[in-house]
């Protein structure tokens, strides 16, 4: 198995947050995807569908959010992109390859993770098939006081992994701490979150620990390739 650590560090505002991480697309570009089926899951407004259907065979999008999917549709037409779908369903809960009704090559995931979906991907691949994915690694957001329910180690991403019947080729952790003036800048660069940290106590945990003097958050995320 392949590993790899990238760390970094940036002041807010003197960057471009990318589309997504170097250490998933430069994965995603060393695959092959020529006639493929991918199944992309979680795959919300489609940004990673899109991305690859110029790419592949086919492309098929899976999601809960009927309002993404519209938003995705809509971008795909305008695009001109024909050779992918977006099905509405609960990735968590869904058999792959009834909604696909097709062999799959590839299933991958842009921070849309759990058990669940690592037992249905080895169900639903073809021999030989693989799972590219990109997810929250435990050190996300370590600042909050908090682990996230859908945040993974290396080891623990790799036993699941292998007890669902997938061969580990890749395990990497990219991580980026932001520097920030304050909180404020903060909640202005990412108000959702902020939102969801006020909601969950985790606001707290940061005003405590950094007051009214100068924040970091840490993005963590662990991208994986496995194969069936």
């Amino acid at each position: 198995m392949e590993t790899e650590t990238r760390v970094r560090r940036a002041t807010s505002g003197a960057f471009e947050w990318p589309e997504f991480e170097a250490m998933f697309e430069e994965r995603l570009a060393a695959e092959d995807f020529s006639d493929a089926t991918v199944l992309d899951l979680g795959t919300g407004e489609g940004r990673l569908a899109l991305a690859l259907a110029p790419l592949a065979g086919r492309v098929v999008g899976l999601d809960a959010d009927q309002e993404s999917l519209a938003a995705a549709r809509d971008r795909a037409r305008e695009l001109g992109i024909s050779n992918v779908t977006f099905v509405p369903a609960d990735a968590d809960a869904a058999n792959y390859r009834l909604l696909t009704r097709s062999r799959i090559d590839y299933v991958v995931a842009n921070h849309f993770m759990s058990e669940a979906v690592i037992g249905a991907t080895a169900k639903a691949l073809r021999p030989g098939g693989r799972f590219l994915f990109a997810c929250h690694h435990r050190d996300q957001w370590i600042e909050s006081g908090r682990v996230g329910r859908f945040s993974f180690t290396e080891d623990a991403m790799r036993d699941l992994l292998t007890r669902a019947g997938l061969t580990v080729i890749f395990l990497g952790v990219e991580t980026f701490t932001v520097s920030y003036a304050g909180l404020a800048e903060i909640e202005e660069a990412h108000p959702e979150l902020a939102a969801k940290f006020r909601a969950d106590g985790r606001w707290a945990t940061l005003t405590e620990r950094f007051g009214d003097g100068p924040a970091e958050l840490t993005w963590s995320t662990l991208v994986g390739v496995a194969q069936r």
